[in-house]
């Protein structure tokens, strides 16, 4: 053969893997394109009126929330490092598998279930799922292997608001109490109830407790809002600078503490500007419409990433000494299975066809189904009457309360809250308290969010059958909880409640868990077509108030009686009757 005949064998080959490249990779683009950045997805919540697709109300959900604003970024990270893994993936061949209709599969199930439910994240869940299938049917296991850690970066491009909901109020409690032991014993007195950190009284200089300062932990100082980005920041680094699969695990897995501890020095920063300069200046002024932070807090925020990112970078360097400086590849041509240079394109352009041609009939019967979908949000009955009747029995309600202005702040628009004191015959406590979702966000969080932040200690959480007077039964969760403060007279005292909750939902439907009436909420909707629009029943009993130590098991089971009795003749009150 001359070098003639070489050379046109070399371009017809070149020529032969560039169209099948093209005539399978353009298919799958519009897919995608037509799936996620064109069809109508979800009421989102800026847009009730009508749908948008899933990345327009992934911009604009990112939009409204200044601290979501790096997930913009992670698109262009993961097509640097697609980038950088061009040299292998041009030598790699196409070989795809039609073990990639598994995930794609579960993609559009996913995307059908998202559209039928109205929520976004399924719609996310899909968009993960669908672009591995494509890599999987057009390049082959290979292709997924080298593009693996690409793939698995998207992640980080997903708002994850039911993840911060989940380890926020843990990460406040662990924040508080190290924050509250440091100040402790480096020389300023705190008293910390729950979440809340105040200045310990003084009564040499005549200042009550919380005179100095009051700091609160909330949301943005627990640690959640920066593990998003530290996370991100230490699987990039891990990947761009270290070798070794073992050290860029340990390097993510590090990203939990040291976020935690860079919230801590900035809780401690905030404390000492406190002390020295004063409440206003530390933290800012509060007045009807919130909270203004003032600039010395604002700066504060910065120490998080400052101590976070020089913790990671410090155990980088010692799980791989000075090697993982020189290491600038994330992935060489034989951990991808195949020899560097060009290797031979497998299979054909008929397969290949084969494959998309599957894709493609697999988005237009979903996108088909979503047609036949009805797309009008149908808001079933509540379950509730939002009325607490004045008397139940022998126990005397108080006048009945709306929500205070903390508990508008924390709730969602157009959540209802009805709450009553009662007072039984032998002066036993209770308050009751009844909430209604709002028409837009339909679940509600668990008391175990809460409770902790306000100084409680859940020891002990129970399944409990409520029978009602009329002969029905509901099904509650029973927290048994404490909190110990100290007296004027200096002894640690522990006050023990009872707390009881459920969920209830529509035509009759009550679950004791979040986590079930989340899941209820998903499978009805797709299933019975019926959109729950869930309340919670939540009362809170006081137990006694004794010296830690000193307690009478006796006292909390003769009030767990009280409290059920007082509901078996109550809850038919408040439940309304299931429409035919």
């Amino acid at each position: 053969m001359n070098s003639a005949d070489a050379f046109c064998q070399s371009n017809t080959r070149a020529g032969g893997i560039f169209s099948k490249r093209l005539v399978t990779g353009v298919p799958a683009a519009l897919v995608l394109v037509v799936l996620y950045a064109f069809w109508p997805y979800q009421h989102w919540q800026f847009a009730t009126e009508q749908r948008g697709s899933v990345l327009e109300g992934w911009f604009r959900h990112i939009a409204t929330n200044p601290e979501l604003y790096f997930c913009y970024v992670v698109p262009f990270i993961v097509g640097f490092l697609v980038y950088r893994q061009r040299s292998i993936l041009v030598a790699l061949p196409l070989d795809g598998t039609w073990w990639g209709l598994v995930p794609a599969i579960a993609a559009v199930l996913f995307f059908w279930a998202g559209y039928k439910v109205d929520t976004g994240y399924l719609g996310f869940a899909s968009i993960q799922l669908m672009t591995a299938a494509l890599i999987l049917l057009l390049g082959g296991p290979r292709w997924m292997r080298v593009l693996m850690m690409p793939w698995l970066f998207l992640l980080f491009a997903w708002p994850m608001s039911p993840l911060e909901s989940m380890l926020a109020s843990p990460l406040r409690i662990i924040t508080a109490k190290l924050a509250s032991f440091t100040l402790n014993h480096i020389g300023v007195p705190v008293v910390r109830e729950g979440t809340g950190l105040y200045s310990a009284p003084d009564f040499a200089h005549q200042l009550q407790i919380g005179e100095h300062f009051r700091l609160d932990v909330a949301n943005a100082c627990s640690g959640i809002r920066s593990l998003s980005v530290l996370a991100m920041i230490s699987v990039l680094y891990g990947l761009m600078a270290l070798k070794r699969p073992l050290a860029r695990a340990l390097l993510f897995l590090s990203s939990i503490p040291f976020a935690v501890a860079g919230n801590l020095i900035r809780l401690i920063f905030l404390a000492l500007g406190a002390v020295w300069f004063g409440q206003d200046f530390a933290v800012g002024t509060t007045h009807e419409h919130g909270q203004t932070e003032s600039f010395y807090h604002e700066i504060s925020g910065y120490l998080v990433f400052a101590v976070a990112l020089s913790g990671m970078f410090a155990l980088s360097s010692s799980l791989e000494g000075r090697r993982h400086w020189k290491n600038t590849r994330i992935l060489d041509a034989n951990s991808a299975g195949t020899p560097t240079g060009s290797g031979p394109e497998h299979g054909n352009i008929k397969s290949a066809l084969m494959r998309v041609t599957a894709i493609v009939t697999l988005a237009t019967v979903t996108l088909v189904l979503c047609a036949w979908t009805p797309t009008t949000v149908k808001m079933a009955q509540p379950g509730l009457v939002m009325e607490l009747p004045a008397r139940i029995g022998s126990w005397q309600g108080s006048a009945e309360m709306d929500m205070d202005s903390k508990e508008k702040s924390l709730f969602d628009e157009g959540v209802k809250l009805k709450r009553r004191f009662y007072t039984g015959p032998d002066r036993r406590q209770l308050v009751a308290t009844l909430i209604m979702s709002g028409p837009v966000k339909k679940s509600l969080h668990e008391p175990t969010r809460c409770l902790p932040d306000q100084g409680w200690t859940i020891s002990d959480t129970e399944n409990v059958t409520i029978k009602l007077a009329d002969g029905r039964e509901i099904r509650a969760s029973l927290m048994h909880i404490f909190r110990e403060r100290q007296s004027s007279a200096g002894i640690h005292v522990r006050q023990r409640a009872l707390n009881l909750y459920w969920y209830q939902g529509s035509h009759g439907l009550s679950t004791p868990s979040y986590n079930v009436s989340y899941a209820r909420t998903y499978l009805d909707s797709i299933l019975r077509n019926l959109n729950h629009r869930w309340g919670q029943v939540a009362f809170y009993m006081p137990v006694s108030e004794h010296p830690a130590g000193i307690e009478d098991p006796i006292e909390e089971a003769v009030a767990k009686d009280e409290l059920l009795d007082f509901l078996s003749n109550l809850t038919p009150q408040i439940l309304a009757v299931p429409a035919e």
